[in-house]
């Protein structure tokens, strides 16, 4: 039972190391787009800004979570699963509505990012988490 327990950590682990690939075009030789400037090599490709950044802090708030699912019950991690496959959508929408010139739903309506929302939304994802998860591990040892 316990390996279905792991599916999440592999899971922000395999999204982290891509989210650090994505961040990192020049060094893993992935970038299409290239510029120098004051002998500086960098990279026009927005996959960096767009994807990799956001998936990598979201995937480290994911896997700071998926260390503790492995200790508990599996009605607790049950609980959780369902309160996950609710929040990553919900943060993938939101991330889609963000403009990658930094607005929400166009251009500099809102003066944020797409890294600070997947910062904010993985921040609330961890927090409501331990959140759950420490209710629901109580709410079980009461019913004992």
């Amino acid at each position: 039972m316990k390996n279905k327990k792991l599916i999440p950590l592999i899971f922000s682990i395999v999204a982290s190391v891509i989210g650090f690939i994505l961040m990192n075009p020049i060094l893993f030789n992935i970038c299409m787009d290239t510029y120098i400037f004051n002998d500086q090599l960098g990279c026009l490709d927005n996959s960096s800004d767009s994807i990799g950044y956001p998936l990598f802090i979201f995937s480290l708030f994911a896997m700071f979570v998926s260390l503790f699912i492995i200790f508990v019950k599996e009605k607790v991690f049950y609980f959780w699963v369902k309160f996950s496959m609710f929040w990553v959508p919900l943060s993938l929408l939101l991330l889609a509505l963000i403009d990658d010139r930094g607005g929400a739903l166009g251009p500099n309506l809102y003066d944020i990012s797409r890294s600070t929302v997947a910062f904010f939304m993985g921040g609330l994802f961890a927090v409501i988490s331990l959140g759950i998860i420490v209710w629901k591990t109580f709410s079980l040892r009461k019913k004992k």
